[in-house]
Protein backbone atom coordinates (compact mmCIF):
# COMPACT_ATOMS: atom_id res chain seq x y z
CA UNK A 1 0.00 0.00 0.00
CA UNK A 2 1.48 3.36 -0.92
CA UNK A 3 -0.04 6.49 0.33
CA UNK A 4 0.55 9.23 -2.89
CA UNK A 5 -1.39 12.03 -1.34
CA UNK A 6 -0.65 15.44 -0.15
CA UNK A 7 2.63 14.59 1.62
CA UNK A 8 5.34 16.96 2.55
CA UNK A 9 7.97 17.69 0.11
CA UNK A 10 10.22 14.15 -0.52
CA UNK A 11 7.94 11.64 1.48
CA UNK A 12 6.21 8.50 0.55
CA UNK A 13 4.91 5.70 2.58
CA UNK A 14 5.04 1.63 2.70
CA UNK A 15 3.17 -0.06 5.14
CA UNK A 16 3.56 -3.84 7.59
CA UNK A 17 1.85 -6.26 5.16
CA UNK A 18 -1.86 -7.20 6.95
CA UNK A 19 -1.33 -9.65 10.06
CA UNK A 20 2.50 -9.73 10.13
CA UNK A 21 5.01 -8.29 12.79
CA UNK A 22 7.94 -8.10 10.35
CA UNK A 23 8.57 -5.72 7.54
CA UNK A 24 12.14 -6.41 5.65
CA UNK A 25 14.32 -4.28 3.25
CA UNK A 26 16.66 -5.82 0.91
CA UNK A 27 19.27 -3.51 0.51
CA UNK A 28 21.18 -3.24 -3.08
CA UNK A 29 24.51 -1.82 -3.72
CA UNK A 30 27.31 -1.25 -6.03
CA UNK A 31 26.01 -3.44 -9.01
CA UNK A 32 28.31 -1.69 -11.75
CA UNK A 33 25.79 -3.38 -13.70
CA UNK A 34 26.84 -3.93 -17.28
CA UNK A 35 26.82 -6.70 -20.05
CA UNK A 36 29.89 -8.61 -19.83
CA UNK A 37 30.66 -12.17 -20.42
CA UNK A 38 33.19 -12.21 -17.70
CA UNK A 39 32.98 -11.12 -13.94
CA UNK A 40 35.47 -10.05 -11.33
CA UNK A 41 37.21 -11.88 -9.02
CA UNK A 42 36.07 -15.44 -9.90
CA UNK A 43 38.21 -18.25 -11.21
CA UNK A 44 38.82 -18.26 -14.09
CA UNK A 45 36.96 -21.75 -14.54
CA UNK A 46 33.92 -20.71 -13.22
CA UNK A 47 31.32 -19.54 -16.19
CA UNK A 48 30.04 -15.97 -15.18
CA UNK A 49 27.88 -12.86 -16.74
CA UNK A 50 26.11 -10.01 -15.95
CA UNK A 51 23.41 -12.41 -15.64
CA UNK A 52 24.70 -13.64 -12.47
CA UNK A 53 23.90 -10.57 -10.52
CA UNK A 54 20.45 -10.31 -11.53
CA UNK A 55 20.10 -14.14 -10.98
CA UNK A 56 21.83 -13.69 -7.45
CA UNK A 57 19.46 -10.78 -6.68
CA UNK A 58 16.39 -12.25 -7.57
CA UNK A 59 16.92 -15.24 -5.87
CA UNK A 60 17.84 -13.67 -2.43
CA UNK A 61 14.64 -11.43 -3.17
CA UNK A 62 12.70 -14.70 -3.71
CA UNK A 63 14.06 -15.72 -0.56
CA UNK A 64 13.56 -13.26 1.63
CA UNK A 65 10.35 -12.12 0.03
CA UNK A 66 10.79 -8.19 1.33
CA UNK A 67 8.32 -4.99 1.33
CA UNK A 68 10.69 -2.95 -0.09
CA UNK A 69 14.11 -2.92 -2.13
CA UNK A 70 16.48 0.01 -0.97
CA UNK A 71 19.13 0.74 -3.99
CA UNK A 72 21.77 2.86 -2.41
CA UNK A 73 23.97 3.95 -5.34
CA UNK A 74 26.36 2.55 -8.64
CA UNK A 75 23.83 0.57 -9.95
CA UNK A 76 25.51 1.67 -12.81
CA UNK A 77 28.86 3.03 -14.25
CA UNK A 78 31.03 4.41 -17.17
CA UNK A 79 30.35 0.85 -18.77
CA UNK A 80 27.13 1.58 -19.83
CA UNK A 81 28.55 4.46 -22.82
CA UNK A 82 26.20 5.14 -25.09
CA UNK A 83 22.47 6.83 -23.42
CA UNK A 84 20.71 2.97 -25.01
CA UNK A 85 23.04 0.96 -23.44
CA UNK A 86 22.60 3.11 -19.99
CA UNK A 87 18.69 2.61 -20.66
CA UNK A 88 19.08 -1.10 -21.07
CA UNK A 89 21.50 -1.59 -18.02
CA UNK A 90 18.83 0.54 -15.55
CA UNK A 91 16.03 -1.51 -17.26
CA UNK A 92 17.63 -5.26 -16.58
CA UNK A 93 19.15 -4.22 -12.69
CA UNK A 94 16.41 -2.04 -11.24
CA UNK A 95 13.23 -4.42 -12.79
CA UNK A 96 15.36 -6.98 -10.16
CA UNK A 97 12.15 -5.33 -7.89
CA UNK A 98 9.95 -6.88 -9.59
CA UNK A 99 6.38 -5.44 -8.31
CA UNK A 100 7.42 -4.63 -4.77
CA UNK A 101 7.99 -0.85 -3.92
CA UNK A 102 11.77 0.67 -4.19
CA UNK A 103 13.74 3.68 -2.97
CA UNK A 104 16.80 4.49 -4.59
CA UNK A 105 19.63 6.88 -4.55
CA UNK A 106 22.43 7.36 -6.76
CA UNK A 107 26.24 6.49 -5.95
CA UNK A 108 29.66 8.33 -7.51
CA UNK A 109 29.96 6.35 -10.05
CA UNK A 110 26.64 6.20 -11.79
CA UNK A 111 27.11 9.66 -12.91
CA UNK A 112 30.22 8.21 -15.37
CA UNK A 113 27.27 6.15 -17.57
CA UNK A 114 26.30 7.98 -21.19
CA UNK A 115 22.72 9.36 -19.63
CA UNK A 116 23.27 11.79 -16.63
CA UNK A 117 22.42 11.84 -13.01
CA UNK A 118 19.43 14.08 -13.92
CA UNK A 119 18.02 11.74 -16.29
CA UNK A 120 18.87 8.88 -14.33
CA UNK A 121 16.73 10.16 -11.56
CA UNK A 122 13.69 11.32 -14.09
CA UNK A 123 13.93 7.47 -15.29
CA UNK A 124 13.97 6.24 -11.25
CA UNK A 125 11.11 8.38 -10.47
CA UNK A 126 8.91 7.45 -13.40
CA UNK A 127 9.02 3.50 -12.94
CA UNK A 128 6.47 1.60 -11.72
CA UNK A 129 6.25 0.83 -7.88
CA UNK A 130 8.96 3.90 -7.42
CA UNK A 131 9.42 5.97 -4.24
CA UNK A 132 11.98 7.92 -5.50
CA UNK A 133 11.26 11.81 -5.53
CA UNK A 134 13.67 14.67 -6.88
CA UNK A 135 14.09 17.25 -3.97
CA UNK A 136 16.88 20.22 -4.10
CA UNK A 137 18.03 18.36 -7.93
CA UNK A 138 18.81 15.41 -5.81
CA UNK A 139 16.72 12.12 -4.67
CA UNK A 140 17.18 13.03 -1.49
CA UNK A 141 13.71 11.64 0.57
CA UNK A 142 12.11 9.99 3.07
CA UNK A 143 9.82 6.59 3.55
CA UNK A 144 7.45 6.54 6.46
CA UNK A 145 6.51 2.76 7.38
CA UNK A 146 2.92 2.27 8.53
CA UNK A 147 0.87 -0.38 9.93
CA UNK A 148 -1.07 -2.25 7.41
CA UNK A 149 -4.22 0.35 8.50
CA UNK A 150 -2.33 3.54 8.11
CA UNK A 151 -2.06 5.95 11.33
CA UNK A 152 1.22 7.37 12.39
CA UNK A 153 4.52 6.15 10.98
CA UNK A 154 5.98 3.56 12.89
CA UNK A 155 9.62 3.59 11.23
CA UNK A 156 11.50 6.40 8.67
CA UNK A 157 13.77 5.59 6.05
CA UNK A 158 15.99 8.53 5.27
CA UNK A 159 17.95 8.42 1.57
CA UNK A 160 20.42 11.15 0.77
CA UNK A 161 22.40 11.23 -2.76
CA UNK A 162 26.19 10.63 -2.77
CA UNK A 163 27.30 12.93 -5.01
CA UNK A 164 30.69 12.47 -7.60
CA UNK A 165 33.71 12.75 -5.75
CA UNK A 166 35.91 14.87 -7.74
CA UNK A 167 38.53 15.39 -5.35
CA UNK A 168 36.92 18.77 -3.80
CA UNK A 169 33.30 18.24 -3.26
CA UNK A 170 31.68 16.49 -0.15
CA UNK A 171 30.09 13.54 -1.46
CA UNK A 172 26.82 14.84 0.93
CA UNK A 173 27.06 18.25 1.50
CA UNK A 174 25.80 20.96 4.15
CA UNK A 175 22.68 21.29 2.32
CA UNK A 176 21.55 17.93 2.16
CA UNK A 177 22.01 17.39 6.19
CA UNK A 178 20.24 20.83 6.82
CA UNK A 179 17.08 19.34 4.63
CA UNK A 180 16.89 16.22 6.76
CA UNK A 181 16.95 18.60 9.82
CA UNK A 182 14.52 20.72 8.88
CA UNK A 183 12.59 17.99 7.39
CA UNK A 184 12.93 15.65 10.66
CA UNK A 185 11.51 18.91 12.31
CA UNK A 186 8.05 19.20 10.36
CA UNK A 187 7.32 14.80 11.47
CA UNK A 188 6.66 12.96 14.58
CA UNK A 189 10.28 11.23 15.56
CA UNK A 190 10.02 7.64 15.03
CA UNK A 191 13.09 4.71 14.53
CA UNK A 192 15.18 5.89 11.67
CA UNK A 193 17.44 4.39 9.38
CA UNK A 194 19.41 6.41 7.14
CA UNK A 195 21.12 5.50 3.98
CA UNK A 196 23.42 6.81 1.47
CA UNK A 197 26.82 5.55 -0.62
CA UNK A 198 29.80 6.70 0.60
CA UNK A 199 30.93 6.08 4.10
CA UNK A 200 31.01 8.99 6.43
CA UNK A 201 34.46 9.91 8.22
CA UNK A 202 32.80 8.53 11.16
CA UNK A 203 32.98 5.18 10.17
CA UNK A 204 37.14 5.19 10.38
CA UNK A 205 36.87 7.27 13.98
CA UNK A 206 34.89 4.34 15.15
CA UNK A 207 37.26 2.05 13.93
CA UNK A 208 40.23 3.99 15.13
CA UNK A 209 38.57 4.25 18.92
CA UNK A 210 38.86 -0.03 18.92
CA UNK A 211 34.77 -0.47 18.84
CA UNK A 212 34.23 -4.29 18.14
CA UNK A 213 33.05 -4.78 14.94
CA UNK A 214 30.45 -7.51 13.41
CA UNK A 215 31.09 -8.78 9.29
CA UNK A 216 34.02 -8.48 7.05
CA UNK A 217 36.52 -5.84 7.29
CA UNK A 218 38.17 -6.74 4.02
CA UNK A 219 39.61 -3.31 2.07
CA UNK A 220 40.12 0.14 3.70
CA UNK A 221 37.57 2.65 4.03
CA UNK A 222 37.08 4.85 1.66
CA UNK A 223 35.28 7.63 3.19
CA UNK A 224 34.02 10.83 2.86
CA UNK A 225 36.52 13.79 4.03
CA UNK A 226 35.39 14.76 7.11
CA UNK A 227 32.74 17.13 7.82
CA UNK A 228 31.90 16.96 11.34
CA UNK A 229 28.96 19.52 11.23
CA UNK A 230 26.94 17.04 8.92
CA UNK A 231 26.84 13.80 11.31
CA UNK A 232 26.33 16.32 13.98
CA UNK A 233 22.97 18.31 12.36
CA UNK A 234 21.73 14.57 11.68
CA UNK A 235 22.25 12.97 15.26
CA UNK A 236 20.94 16.59 16.75
CA UNK A 237 18.01 16.19 14.01
CA UNK A 238 17.15 12.57 14.66
CA UNK A 239 18.83 11.90 18.49
CA UNK A 240 17.84 8.58 19.77
CA UNK A 241 16.02 8.04 17.39
CA UNK A 242 19.13 7.22 14.38
CA UNK A 243 18.90 3.82 14.71
CA UNK A 244 21.33 3.15 11.73
CA UNK A 245 23.51 3.80 8.67
CA UNK A 246 23.72 2.26 5.49
CA UNK A 247 26.86 2.77 3.25
CA UNK A 248 27.76 1.23 -0.28
CA UNK A 249 30.81 1.98 -1.90
CA UNK A 250 33.97 -0.47 -0.28
CA UNK A 251 32.60 -3.44 -1.99
CA UNK A 252 33.94 -6.24 0.30
CA UNK A 253 33.17 -4.53 3.32
CA UNK A 254 29.93 -5.93 5.27
CA UNK A 255 30.73 -4.94 8.90
CA UNK A 256 28.71 -3.17 11.30
CA UNK A 257 30.13 -0.49 13.88
CA UNK A 258 28.56 1.50 16.65
CA UNK A 259 29.57 5.37 17.06
CA UNK A 260 27.56 7.88 19.31
CA UNK A 261 24.86 5.39 19.63
CA UNK A 262 24.51 4.92 16.15
CA UNK A 263 25.23 1.67 13.91
CA UNK A 264 27.31 2.21 11.18
CA UNK A 265 27.17 -0.69 8.29
CA UNK A 266 28.16 -1.43 4.84
CA UNK A 267 25.77 -3.33 2.45
CA UNK A 268 28.32 -5.37 0.66
CA UNK A 269 28.12 -5.96 -2.74
CA UNK A 270 25.77 -8.67 -5.05
CA UNK A 271 27.64 -7.24 -8.48
CA UNK A 272 29.76 -9.86 -10.02
CA UNK A 273 31.16 -7.16 -12.89
CA UNK A 274 32.21 -5.17 -9.62
CA UNK A 275 35.58 -5.67 -7.86
CA UNK A 276 35.14 -8.89 -5.30
CA UNK A 277 37.55 -10.65 -3.39
CA UNK A 278 38.42 -13.54 -4.89
CA UNK A 279 39.65 -15.56 -1.64
CA UNK A 280 35.89 -15.72 -1.12
CA UNK A 281 33.10 -17.56 -2.48
CA UNK A 282 32.04 -15.94 -5.65
CA UNK A 283 34.16 -13.50 -4.88
CA UNK A 284 32.29 -12.47 -1.57
CA UNK A 285 29.12 -11.27 -3.08
CA UNK A 286 26.27 -10.64 -1.00
CA UNK A 287 23.05 -8.83 0.14
CA UNK A 288 22.27 -7.14 3.35
CA UNK A 289 18.74 -7.59 4.67
CA UNK A 290 17.31 -5.87 7.06
CA UNK A 291 14.36 -5.80 9.41
CA UNK A 292 12.12 -4.06 11.48
CA UNK A 293 9.50 -5.98 13.87
CA UNK A 294 6.79 -4.96 15.89
CA UNK A 295 5.96 -5.86 19.20
CA UNK A 296 2.74 -7.28 20.91
CA UNK A 297 1.26 -3.28 21.35
CA UNK A 298 1.73 -2.56 17.38
CA UNK A 299 5.11 -0.21 18.23
CA UNK A 300 8.34 -1.41 16.97
CA UNK A 301 10.49 -3.00 19.27
CA UNK A 302 13.49 -4.02 17.54
CA UNK A 303 15.69 -3.68 14.40
CA UNK A 304 17.58 -6.78 13.40
CA UNK A 305 20.34 -7.41 10.26
CA UNK A 306 22.22 -9.94 8.13
CA UNK A 307 24.03 -10.77 4.89
CA UNK A 308 22.37 -13.08 2.64
CA UNK A 309 25.80 -14.78 1.25
CA UNK A 310 26.17 -16.24 -2.56
CA UNK A 311 27.35 -19.55 -2.71
CA UNK A 312 28.39 -21.01 -6.25
CA UNK A 313 26.75 -17.53 -7.73
CA UNK A 314 23.31 -18.13 -6.02
CA UNK A 315 21.39 -17.07 -2.89
CA UNK A 316 23.31 -19.43 -0.23
CA UNK A 317 23.17 -19.04 3.70
CA UNK A 318 23.15 -16.55 5.90
CA UNK A 319 26.01 -14.53 7.91
CA UNK A 320 25.90 -12.05 11.03
CA UNK A 321 22.10 -12.08 12.43
CA UNK A 322 22.07 -9.67 14.58
CA UNK A 323 20.18 -7.11 16.48
CA UNK A 324 20.98 -3.42 15.79
CA UNK A 325 18.18 -1.83 18.45
CA UNK A 326 16.01 -2.91 20.77
CA UNK A 327 13.13 -0.35 22.50
CA UNK A 328 13.36 0.67 25.64
CA UNK A 329 17.25 -0.06 26.76
CA UNK A 330 17.80 2.20 29.83
CA UNK A 331 21.11 2.59 28.44
CA UNK A 332 19.65 4.48 25.04
CA UNK A 333 21.67 3.20 23.24
CA UNK A 334 21.74 0.88 20.25
CA UNK A 335 24.04 -2.17 21.39
CA UNK A 336 24.07 -4.77 19.42
CA UNK A 337 23.23 -8.51 19.66
CA UNK A 338 24.91 -11.06 17.47
CA UNK A 339 23.27 -14.30 17.80
CA UNK A 340 25.86 -16.74 19.00
CA UNK A 341 26.96 -20.11 17.03
CA UNK A 342 25.40 -22.45 19.92
CA UNK A 343 22.42 -20.68 19.55
CA UNK A 344 21.78 -21.49 16.19
CA UNK A 345 22.89 -24.92 16.59
CA UNK A 346 20.00 -25.17 19.52
CA UNK A 347 17.28 -24.08 17.20
CA UNK A 348 18.11 -26.61 14.56
CA UNK A 349 18.47 -28.92 17.59
CA UNK A 350 15.43 -28.23 19.08
CA UNK A 351 12.71 -31.04 18.06
CA UNK A 352 14.51 -33.74 19.15
CA UNK A 353 13.57 -31.62 22.80
CA UNK A 354 10.10 -31.33 22.41
CA UNK A 355 7.07 -34.01 21.67
CA UNK A 356 5.40 -35.17 19.17
CA UNK A 357 3.56 -32.67 18.44
CA UNK A 358 5.96 -30.15 18.10
CA UNK A 359 5.59 -28.25 21.46
CA UNK A 360 6.99 -27.96 24.95
CA UNK A 361 5.93 -26.37 27.86
CA UNK A 362 8.20 -23.09 28.64
CA UNK A 363 9.80 -23.83 32.24
CA UNK A 364 11.36 -27.00 30.46
CA UNK A 365 12.89 -24.82 27.32
CA UNK A 366 14.09 -22.32 29.84
CA UNK A 367 15.95 -24.89 31.84
CA UNK A 368 17.38 -25.92 28.65
CA UNK A 369 18.17 -22.89 27.69
CA UNK A 370 20.48 -22.53 30.62
CA UNK A 371 21.96 -26.14 30.26
CA UNK A 372 23.03 -25.54 26.80
CA UNK A 373 24.10 -21.79 25.98
CA UNK A 374 27.61 -20.64 27.16
CA UNK A 375 27.99 -17.92 29.57
CA UNK A 376 29.03 -15.82 26.29
CA UNK A 377 25.73 -15.60 25.19
CA UNK A 378 24.28 -13.73 28.33
CA UNK A 379 22.84 -11.17 26.40
CA UNK A 380 21.39 -13.28 23.89
CA UNK A 381 19.61 -15.36 26.67
CA UNK A 382 18.13 -12.69 28.21
CA UNK A 383 16.53 -11.12 25.02
CA UNK A 384 15.89 -14.78 23.71
CA UNK A 385 13.97 -15.39 27.78
CA UNK A 386 12.23 -11.54 27.11
CA UNK A 387 10.67 -12.20 23.50
CA UNK A 388 9.80 -15.96 24.24
CA UNK A 389 8.32 -14.96 27.82
CA UNK A 390 9.69 -17.71 29.60
CA UNK A 391 8.90 -16.40 33.06
CA UNK A 392 5.33 -17.65 32.43
CA UNK A 393 3.79 -21.01 32.18
CA UNK A 394 2.29 -22.50 29.12
CA UNK A 395 3.37 -24.11 26.07
CA UNK A 396 5.76 -23.23 23.35
CA UNK A 397 6.01 -24.48 19.39
CA UNK A 398 9.23 -25.49 17.55
CA UNK A 399 8.05 -23.03 15.17
CA UNK A 400 7.94 -20.21 17.24
CA UNK A 401 11.19 -21.04 18.99
CA UNK A 402 12.92 -21.16 15.37
CA UNK A 403 11.33 -17.99 14.65
CA UNK A 404 13.28 -16.43 17.61
CA UNK A 405 16.73 -17.42 17.11
CA UNK A 406 17.20 -17.98 13.37
CA UNK A 407 15.30 -16.61 10.52
CA UNK A 408 12.01 -18.52 10.61
CA UNK A 409 11.33 -22.36 9.32
CA UNK A 410 13.26 -23.71 6.36
CA UNK A 411 16.10 -20.93 6.59
CA UNK A 412 19.92 -21.41 7.26
CA UNK A 413 20.78 -21.03 10.42
CA UNK A 414 23.15 -17.57 10.91
CA UNK A 415 26.84 -18.72 10.66
CA UNK A 416 29.00 -15.70 12.20
CA UNK A 417 32.49 -15.86 10.92
CA UNK A 418 35.38 -13.85 13.18
CA UNK A 419 36.11 -10.59 10.53
CA UNK A 420 39.16 -10.54 9.16
CA UNK A 421 40.66 -7.01 8.73
CA UNK A 422 42.56 -6.15 6.09
CA UNK A 423 44.49 -3.69 4.12
CA UNK A 424 45.04 -5.38 1.08
CA UNK A 425 44.26 -2.67 -2.33
CA UNK A 426 42.10 -3.59 -4.65
CA UNK A 427 43.05 -2.71 -8.40
CA UNK A 428 39.29 -1.48 -9.46
CA UNK A 429 37.42 1.34 -8.58
CA UNK A 430 35.38 1.99 -5.52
Amino acid sequence: MLQLGLLPLGQRSVSFRDGRREFKLVHISDTHYHHSSSCYDIPMATPCTHMNTTSFIKEVIATEDPDIIVFTGDAIDGHSASVKQARADMDEIYSVSGARPFAAILGNHDGEAALSRDAQLQYLESRPHSLVTLNQGHSNNFVDVVSETSGPPLARLWLLDSHLDNGAALSITDEQGLWLAKTAALNPPVPSLLFFHVPMAEYLEALDSGAPISGMYNEPVSADKPNPQLFSTILNSLGSDWVAGFCGHDHTNDFCVEYKGVQLCYSGSPGFTAYGNSSLSSGGRRVRVTELRRCQDGALCEVLSWKRLASEGRAGGVADLERLWVRGRSDKTHTRWIVPQQLAKLAKDIPQYAGSDGVMQRPELAALLKEKLHSNASEALHALWRELDLDRSGQISVDEFRRATSLGPGRHPPAIPAPTPSTTSVDAHH
